[in-house]
């Protein structure tokens, strides 16, 4: 498989408390869908946007109204190239939800991450990036953010963000971003 090109999340794997408010933050995500829908549970949607990630200007660009994002990001090696593949397939006026786990700052976050990196429900998940910073630095615009915490014992599940995400029209060109450090 292509080093830039993520693999589907099983959800399976999570733990169960993880799990289940995943998929209830999910239903709300799908409640509030409308127009076109590309949805990254969906394994199609994985060869769409490795599609947009390598083509400035594919096919599909600006097609989806909706698109959502429930844990499939930290598949992904290439986080920026992944945000701005998404900035490319998402609508002038479409909403990008996202609920993606994130790791704590700093070095008690990098510590956390290359020793949690080992767990069985954490191995081949990325959590050790900041989804927001990169959803920006894309020129994308977080319009509403949560962060919370899921109360479970693998510790590198515990912390999440929920966010719409939406371009600013006429002031955006995904991809054309610097890369975060």
């Amino acid at each position: 498989m292509d080093t830039l090109v993520g693999r589907r999340v099983a959800q399976g794997d999570l733990p169960a408390v993880v799990r289940r408010e995943v998929q209830r933050r999910r239903r709300a995500l799908v409640e509030r869908s409308r127009g076109r829908v590309l949805d990254l549970d969906d394994p199609a949607a994985v060869a769409l946007l490795a599609a947009a990630m390598s083509d400035p200007d594919p096919e599909t660009g600006g097609a989806y109204d909706t698109i959502l994002d429930t844990g499939q990001l930290m598949a992904w090696p290439d986080l920026h190239a992944v945000v701005a593949g998404l900035g490319r397939l998402l609508a002038d006026d479409g909403d990008l939800f996202v609920l993606e786990a994130v790791n704590r700052p700093g070095v008690v976050g990098l510590v956390a991450s290359s020793v949690g990196s080992h767990l069985p429900q954490t191995r081949g998940r990325h959590l050790s990036r900041d989804v927001v910073a990169t959803l920006r630095s894309v020129g994308l615009c977080v319009a509403d953010l949560e962060r919370f915490t899921i109360p479970t014992s693998v510790w590198p599940l515990r912390r999440w963000v929920q966010a719409r995400v939406v371009r600013i029209r006429g002031q955006v060109d995904p991809g054309l971003g610097p890369e975060p450090r």
